[in-house]
């Protein structure tokens, strides 16, 4: 079994994001109070001592391998929770901070996966 999690300060939004890399499901929920089931990403808000944490749980363990896909539709769930948590609308006319915040979320993402050597699955899903 695999567990890994980073704990990042969310800058300008704070908070507290978590970008959890698993194939240790029954471990990540009982830490998180969640019922977390055969995925291989997915997002939550949960209040946690105290302390309410954005998570993002990836496994690239399962047979459906992660891809750059995956990591950016987790990306969004995961920037759409934390506005909705601070009650910050979303601009259609002025999405550049939105976009930022995204694009930042993945390159954490991006970083630590890259610690961990995690392989991503690059096969087109269009062809």
């Amino acid at each position: 079994m695999k567990y890994d999690e980073l704990i990042l300060n969310i800058p300008l939004y704070h908070g507290e994001l978590v970008i959890v890399v698993t194939d240790d499901l029954d471990s990540f929920n009982e830490k998180y109070d969640t019922d977390a089931k055969g995925l291989y990403g997915t997002t939550f808000m949960v209040d946690y001592e105290f302390r309410q944490l954005c998570l993002i749980v990836l496994n690239p363990y399962d047979r459906v391998k992660l891809t750059h896909g995956v990591i950016s539709h987790e990306a969004v769930h995961a920037a759409n929770m934390i506005f909705q948590a601070r009650d910050i609308k979303l601009d259609l006319n002025n999405d550049e901070p939105y976009a930022y915040f995204v694009e930042a979320i993945v390159n954490e993402v991006y970083k630590f996966l890259k610690t961990l050597k995690v392989r991503l699955n690059l096969e087109r899903d269009w062809k």
